[in-house]
């Protein structure tokens, strides 16, 4: 679970893990949300899930 105690632990995994896109608007760059995508056998990659903020669903 992330709490505020552990947001800037888990956002910085998040950063330097090859398994985590980010979901930007195209006019701004604004990062709205992230991919997560599992490593699968063969180098393989599966989308498991997604999250967006919820001002843009």
């Amino acid at each position: 679970m992330i709490l505020c105690e552990n947001g800037r632990e888990h956002l910085k995994y998040r950063i330097e893990s090859d398994e985590f896109y980010a979901i930007e608007l195209l006019d701004s760059g604004k990062v709205i949300g992230n991919i997560y995508c599992g490593k699968r056998d063969y180098e393989a990659r599966e989308a498991l899930s997604a999250v967006i903020d919820n001002t843009f669903k």
